[in-house]
């Protein structure tokens, strides 16, 4: 319980840190204070270049130039020649970048014109492809008239072959009847060439032939049928061994945040005699609004981002931080952190039924919760933040405030 409670009072802190951008900029650019402070136009150049290209700071800082010994020979250079020196790196940069967007437009138009060249060849292809169409009908047209002539021709070369041959059956048959006429041997003479025996034993040979393939047919579908049922024994039945799950990950170790959280806990738990302070919860919406002015002529617009738009910004924001820092190896002298620690102080009933039903001041009640806070935040006692005029009103009210 405890440790949930303090996660809940870590939840309560709310920061923000302010970052004055010229003066990080100078410092990074190693260019004296105040050198970019009526450099507008430059100013903007440094943070498109930071936070659109992601241009490195070293590319566009003054750097002093060095002797044969490592030594700086800087002499006599002033603000000015500094502040020309940064800005003669960002021309060379946007020179370098116009060359860029030149042959990127120029590879454009190739493409372009690439894709109309493949445009066009594939619109030939097509017409070839439907001239190869139209010569495959025709030359198929021209193949179905040259079988139908030929079936034509098979069948005139067919019906006189056929009228030859009808021609020479009559022929034969007319030679068969002659020969038939001058046979006079009796058929049944023709039974005496076979011996009996053969004759009766060839069938029962023949009948023992077939009730022999008909007996390995049956023992064939026997082990046919029996085969399926010893594969199926023979297979094992194993389960699957259920996935065993990956082994926790260790837990988070603990951010290292102020306590003051828990110290207003205790100094309320022990000097709010009503314990009608509650910690409370400060969160961020998902949707920002943002002020924005494209150039000094133009008009301030204001838009919502969305999840997209937020994630965008803040993306720019990281990187912008990322170039002043150097990726943090240059620290930041001009920043502002601002903690804020909310709280609420809740009443059983409303303003006019507190004032009313239970006489009660909520003043002196509200004046009580915030010199708590105040003293614990500051770390001095509660008498050292009134007014002499008021330390005795208010210790006779809150005596319990002022006790050692």
């Amino acid at each position: 319980a405890k440790a949930y409670r303090a996660m809940q009072l870590e939840a309560t802190l709310f920061g923000v840190c302010v970052i004055q951008v010229k003066p990080q900029l100078e410092k990074v650019l190693n260019l004296p204070p105040d050198a970019l402070m009526k450099e507008m136009k430059l100013t903007q150049d440094l943070l498109e270049l930071f936070v659109e290209y992601q241009i490195a700071s070293d590319l566009l800082s003054f750097q002093a130039d060095t002797g044969a010994e490592g030594a700086e020979l800087v002499g006599g250079v002033t603000g000015r020649e500094k502040v020309a020196a940064v800005r003669c790196h960002v021309d060379e940069i946007f020179s370098m970048l116009d060359v860029i967007r030149k042959s990127e437009v120029e590879l454009e138009k190739l493409k372009a014109e690439r894709a109309k060249l493949e445009r066009e060849r594939a619109a030939m292809e097509e017409e070839r492809a439907e001239m190869y169409a139209e010569l495959e009908r025709e030359r198929a047209e021209l193949e179905r008239e040259r079988a139908r002539d030929r079936e034509e021709e098979d069948e005139c070369m067919f019906a006189e072959e056929l009228g030859a041959y009808a021609q020479q059956m009559e022929h034969a048959m007319e030679s068969h009847d002659v020969c038939m006429m001058r046979c006079a041997e009796p058929v049944e003479a023709l039974s005496a060439c076979a011996p009996m025996d053969y004759i009766e034993s060839a069938p029962r040979e023949m009948n023992m032939a077939g009730d022999d393939l008909l007996g390995l047919v049956d023992e064939y579908d026997v082990i046919e049928a029996d085969a399926p049922a010893e594969d199926a024994a023979a297979e094992p039945h194993e389960e699957a061994a259920a996935n065993e799950p990956p082994p926790a990950a260790a837990a988070a170790a603990q951010l290292d945040i102020s306590s003051i959280p828990q110290e207003l806990e205790g100094r309320y738990e022990a000097l709010d005699e009503d314990n009608c302070v509650r910690p409370t919860l400060l969160k961020v919406q998902d949707a920002w609004r943002k002020v924005s002015q494209k150039n000094l002529l133009s008009k301030p617009q204001q838009t919502f981002l969305d999840a997209d738009g937020t994630r965008k910004e803040k993306e720019k924001a990281f990187e912008l931080l990322d170039a002043l820092t150097r990726s943090g190896a240059v620290p930041i002298d001009g920043a502002d952190l601002h903690v804020v620690i909310a709280a609420t102080h809740c009443f059983d009933k409303s303003l006019l039924n507190t004032v009313v039903q239970d006489n009660v001041n909520p003043i002196e009640k509200m004046e009580r919760s915030t010199l708590i806070a105040a003293s614990t935040i500051h770390g001095c006692p509660p008498g050292a933040l009134l007014n002499g005029a008021h330390v005795d009103r208010v210790a006779g009210q809150h005596p319990k405030l002022f006790l050692k």
